[in-house]
């Protein structure tokens, strides 16, 4: 067998088999005889040994038919007869034929002419070409008489066909007769049994290692692939895991490379597996399966002990990784820092790896890597401030009680840093010293300790520490002195004065070595003497001093300060002064004169000290008589000349003064009554020094008084405009232990009810309510609830009390009116270090919320939580919530009190409700307790389990303390910081006895004071007002004639009483009518006043009268003379600018102080009557 090899080449096996077998339809022709002869033609295989055993290939006589059996011949016919170990190599055209006959065949061939053998013939094997071209195998060649055979056992046959020439067919041939060819021509097909192909893959390589990152997770097929049947066309394919076969793409005909990059390893499990590969000719033939075993890895990096240590200015990260699959990459490892560039991936030994220029005590991310082989990344990351650096410390400014103490490093600002002082004291953050150790932050590194001794030397030394509580070594000692005491405050201060100068004088202080003086604000160095002389001042100018002390520890403490004036200038005469006559009365006032301290009037020539009175009241005179009068001011300097004489006479017809004053006093109440008064057109009566109009009734009653007090009345009658004098005084007070009327009647409101409640009254054995003009029996009860009500609308209350014998008067109306929408509830507070978030449950109908921080409303939130930021650690805060819709708002909450959490601690912190008579404790779950002490106003009360406590049974209005700590199996925990929590007070009662009075432009409102209230506010038309503490307000700047409404209500943390009733007021009109009863030749004064008027100038007054009533005798009734032209009135302020019949129209020129204004008589104009009957005149301000 002949092979040829070639590398890189894929040869073909070619395997045939010939068939030989009998009446194959082959060719014969016989050339040149005639079709008399009798020709044999026999191409066969004969066995040697066992004639007549053949094997024709072609036997035909002439005639066609089939050879003869018997002697010479072969009677029996066998096949087939097989060729093998055909081989074809097409790269080189070597075409090779084995047979596989027992070596007793062999080819024959015989010619038969007319019966007789020709033996001179050959045998002739070829095989014939692609290319219709036959090349020769085998040929035999015999011109001898013997038969032509060739044995064919186990011979080989081989010829190099040209190349691109393929065997299509084996060729056997009998010639004979001298080169002739008879035939038979027989053609045998080549079958060609197909050979498998061959693989070699190249790539990968057994046991490689993949993983799912990118990068790492696609195995690359490369090989290349052979098959011997020229032009088979081969397909590779390849599975893992014995999974589903897939194809390389694109084929490879006869032989050639494959590739392929998409098998994804990524998406296989972790662990080892195998990739099968193989491939297969278009004939159906596979090559053998190549197994490549691999692994995938889906696991990072097993991370070893990491650490991260610091230094001052560095920070040094340390870690090792293994990896059991695919093993570290060669560069493994890498560093990060936050604020620094992240390292490239460093090899081994980069570890340990050191990051240096950082800031001291500066917190910084530290970050190790590791990465395997095939890009998995495991990571650690580590906070760390790097160490503080030990301070430098220096003390300086020292006084007598401090001495400044500051570090210098290289440390940042917010560096806590612990001073020892003297070894067993340390300074807190006020500068304190305290013997319990503390870490502080001053501002700037610098602090100024305090409450230190004079001329005592003190030692310091200092640490800081880091962000991790590592500190650095102490400082050096460094030492400061404090100074000697300043000096007490100097004593026995005298100033006295001149007209332009005060000199001051004190007692020596041992220790002074000098002296400051402060006078009025400015400070002045006064020597070492101890006295000092202030010039240069303008008479009657006050001037206020205190003295100071001063040594080497600096000015000692102020002594008390005091106030001394010059002596004024001589005042000046006092201006416009004017008598008003009444019956048995004449008032007498004049302008206040500057710099006066009092003024004489001398009073028909009688000389009187009337102190620095602006005003003097004659009495006790008689009607008719004539009275004069001047005034002159004083002052410490000097007197001022004596005024103008005025001269009056007093008035023939009065208003008589009102008699039989009667009092009746119940409990609460005091009833006053008195003689209706002929022609009186009204009283007014001064309750308590307070002056009310009491229009024109007789009678009147002072309420909700306290029992057993006393109270002073008088009243005086009105006549037109001719007031009568007051009544003598009458006292009165409240009675005690009698059965009395309700009292601090109060109400709470919500949206659809009201809470009614009162103080409970002895011997009461039930109260009648009167709800909106209904009385409901209530029984014994002292608190009641009207239900069911509508939002925003108004109810009236009043209580009464009824015992077995009696039945008490009515409380005060009260009014209240309901809320909107209803109170937010359900209100839970939750605090950090520096802020408090608050959060209620969501109110329906509310738009937002209002919260009440410490004070302060918070409007406008929309959401059902608010926090509040920028708190102190530790301090404690109220809050309050109500709801707001469109047309009103809630109530406001019960108030919360939360407190902070104290700076630097782990400890709970403590928030409450507080109610009027308990405070309920509220306070988060801590971790791993399984209870808590409290301790409430200094005694301890253990083992509470929950998270709240009721502290019950308390009084309105007091205060209460409590601390907190943790109870568990180890023990019991730090207390917290104290919180601290007041009880609810009273609500106050509602505002009694308000009365209003009124000019043209102004109106004022008083009201008695309540009991605990600590404010209160006035609803003005609508409008409320927060009145702060006062109990009277003025309503200014309003228009003559019109009607204003009033209400007040009390406030105290308690809440807000219900409102009072309402009162409506009228301010004066600038036009009066006067209807006067006349009979014809009266004469008489019409006094005209004006009030609230801050200056006269800017108005003019207006007096109309019919010419046929009345005619004017004299314009101006002030002066002893008879005015009746127009001009300036002598010795008053008033001008007469028109005058004619029926019109009077005058000017005055005189103003109140700018913090005053104006209220009194402007005028008096003297008219006889024309005629009888009740006569009119009117009278205007413009």
């Amino acid at each position: 067998m002949i092979t040829n090899k070639f590398k890189n080449q894929i040869k073909r096996i070619i395997v045939f088999v010939i068939c030989l077998i009998i009446g194959l339809n082959t060719t014969m022709s016989f050339n040149g005889y005639s079709s008399s002869n009798k020709h044999f033609v026999r191409l066969g295989i004969e066995n040697v040994w066992a004639a007549p055993v053949a094997y024709n290939i072609e036997a035909f006589t002439e005639s066609g038919l089939a050879w003869p059996i018997g002697s010479g011949g072969c009677g029996v016919t066998y096949g087939p007869v097989s060729f093998s170990g055909v081989t074809f190599d097409s790269t080189d055209g070597s075409f090779t034929l084995m047979t596989s006959m027992p070596g007793s065949y062999y080819v024959t061939g015989y010619y038969v002419k007319d019966g007789s053998i020709e033996r001179q013939a050959y045998v002739r094997m070829s095989v014939r070409g692609s290319n219709g071209v036959e090349y020769i195998l085998y040929e035999v060649n015999s011109t001898s008489a013997n038969l032509t055979y060739y044995y064919l056992n186990n011979k080989n046959f081989s010829y190099v066909l040209p190349l691109g020439v393929t065997p299509v067919s084996i060729h056997l041939q009998f010639i004979a007769y001298r080169g002739i060819s008879y035939g038979p021509d027989v053609y045998l097909p080549i079958t060609i049994a197909n050979v498998s192909p061959t693989i070699n893959v190249t790539t990968p390589s057994s046991n490689g290692t993949f993983s799912e990152v990118a990068g790492y997770n696609t195995i690359s097929l490369q090989g290349s692939v052979s098959d011997p049947n020229t032009g088979d066309v081969i397909t590779t394919k390849y599975n893992i895991d014995g999974g589903t076969a897939q194809t390389v793409s694109g084929t490879v005909t006869t032989s050639g490379s494959f590739t392929t990059t998409n098998i994804n390893a990524g998406s296989l499990s972790e662990g080892n597996h195998t990739l099968n590969v193989w491939c297969s000719d278009n004939q159906g033939a596979s090559s053998a399966t190549t197994a490549i075993p691999f692994k995938v890895d889906k696991t990072p990096p097993t991370l070893g002990t990491v650490t991260v240590t610091s230094a001052t200015n560095s920070i040094t990260i340390s870690g090792s990784a293994t990896d059991a699959i695919a093993g570290l990459d060669s560069y493994p490892y890498r560093y990060s820092l936050s604020t620094k560039p992240t390292t490239n991936w460093l090899a081994p030994s980069s570890s340990p790896y050191t990051y240096g220029s950082l800031t001291a005590n500066t917190q910084y991310t530290a970050t190790f890597e590791a990465r395997d082989s095939k890009g998995h990344t495991a990571s650690k990351q580590q906070s760390i401030y790097t160490k503080a650096i030990m301070p430098t410390v220096t003390v300086n400014n020292p006084t007598s009680y401090t001495l400044d103490v500051s570090m210098s490093d290289a440390n940042p600002s917010t560096t806590p840093y612990q001073i020892i002082v003297n070894t067993n004291k340390y300074v807190t953050p006020e500068g304190i010293l305290t013997t319990s150790p503390v870490w502080i932050t001053p501002a700037g590194k610098k602090i100024t300790v305090k409450g230190l001794t004079p001329q005592t030397t003190y030692t310091f030394r200092v640490k800081a520490k880091n962000g991790n509580e590592v500190e650095t070594t102490l400082s050096s000692s460094t030492s400061g002195t404090t100074l000697m005491a300043p000096p007490a405050a100097p004593v026995n201060i005298i100033a006295t004065a001149t007209a332009n100068t005060i000199k001051v004088s004190w007692d020596a202080v041992p220790t002074a070595t000098g002296y400051e003086i402060e006078a009025d604000g400015i400070t002045v160095n006064a020597g070492t003497g101890t006295t000092y002389t202030h010039t240069g001042l303008n008479p009657g100018t006050p001037h206020t001093y205190r003295i100071r002390g001063t040594n080497e520890g600096g000015p000692g403490s102020w002594s008390t300060a005091i106030e001394k004036s010059t002596l004024p200038s001589a005042p000046g005469i006092p201006a416009n002064l004017t008598a008003i006559p009444l019956s048995t009365s004449v008032t007498v006032t004049w302008n206040n004169v500057p710099g006066a301290t009092g003024y004489d009037i001398e009073v028909n020539g009688a000389l009187v000290n009337n102190g620095p009175n602006t005003n003097y009241r004659h009495t006790s005179l008689t009607p008719g008589t004539s009275h004069s009068y001047r005034v002159r001011s004083i002052n410490a300097g000097d007197k001022s000349g004596w005024s103008n004489t005025v001269t009056v006479t007093t008035l023939i017809e009065s208003a008589p003064v009102p008699v039989n004053l009667e009092t009746t006093s119940s409990k609460n109440q005091i009833a006053i009554t008195w003689d209706s008064v002929d022609g009186a057109t009204g009283y007014e009566i001064e309750v308590d020094g307070v002056r009310i109009d009491n229009n024109t009734k007789t009678s009147y009653t002072h309420s909700s008084l306290n029992p057993g007090t006393e109270h002073r009345y008088r009243v005086r009658a009105k006549r037109g405009v001719t007031v009568s004098d007051w009544s003598s005084m009458v006292m009165a007070a409240t009675l005690t232990g009698e059965f009395g009327t309700p009292s601090n009647f109060k109400a709470y409101a919500e949206d659809t009810y009201v809470s009614l409640t009162w103080d409970a009254v002895t011997d009461a054995v039930s109260y009648a309510v009167e709800i909106d003009g209904n009385i409901v029996s209530n029984d014994i009860d002292n608190f009641c609830m009207h239900e069911g009500l509508e939002p925003y609308t108004t109810h009236r209350y009043r209580v009464r009390a009824s015992s077995e014998t009696e039945t008490s008067d009515w409380s005060d109306m009260l009014t209240v009116t309901t809320f909107t929408l209803p109170t937010p509830k359900n209100i839970t507070a939750a605090a950090s270090e520096t802020s408090i978030e608050t959060v209620w449950e969501a109110v329906y109908g509310a738009e937002a919320y209002d919260l009440e921080f410490d004070g302060t409303i918070i409007s406008g939130i929309s959401d059902t939580a608010y926090t509040c930021d920028g708190l102190r650690p530790g301090t404690q805060h109220s809050l309050s919530v109500r709801a707001r819709g469109s047309y009103g708002t809630s109530n406001w909450s019960i108030p919360l009190n939360q407190s902070t959490v104290s700076g630097g601690s782990d400890t709970i912190s403590l928030s409450g409700i507080a109610r009027k008579n308990t405070i309920t404790l509220l306070w988060k779950q801590a971790d791993d307790v399984q209870s808590y002490d409290l301790e409430i106003d200094g005694a301890v009360t253990e083992a509470i389990e929950g998270t709240s406590y009721l502290h019950s049974s308390l009084s309105p209005g007091t205060q209460h303390t409590y601390r907190i700590r943790t109870r568990n199996e180890s023990g019991t925990g730090e207390w917290s910081s104290t919180f601290t929590a007041v009880t609810m007070s009273e609500t106050p009662a509602t505002p009694t006895n308000i009365t209003a009075s009124s000019n043209m432009t102004s109106i004022l409102i008083t009201w008695d004071k309540v009991t605990a209230a600590e404010g209160y506010e006035i609803e003005i038309d609508g409008v409320v007002a927060d009145n702060g503490t006062g109990s009277s307000y003025l309503h200014s700047s309003l228009s003559p004639d019109t009607t204003h409404t009033y209400r007040i209500r009390a406030k105290n943390p308690g809440g807000y009483s219900p409102w009072s009733e309402l009162l409506n007021k009228t301010t004066i009109s600038s036009v009066q009518t006067y209807n006067i009863d006349c009979a014809a030749g009266d004469e008489f004064n019409l006094i005209l006043s004006a009030a609230g008027i801050q200056d006269m100038s800017d108005y003019s007054f207006t007096v109309s009268y019919d010419v046929e009533d009345f005619e004017v005798t004299d314009l101006c009734g002030l002066t002893p003379r008879i005015d009746t032209a127009t001009g300036d009135i002598t010795g008053t302020d008033i001008k007469i600018t028109q005058y004619e019949p029926g019109t009077i129209v005058f000017t005055k020129t005189s103003s109140a102080q700018t913090y005053e204004v104006w209220s009194g008589i402007v005028n008096s104009v003297r008219f006889k009557a024309k005629r009888d009957g009740q006569l009119e005149i009117t009278y205007s301000i413009n």
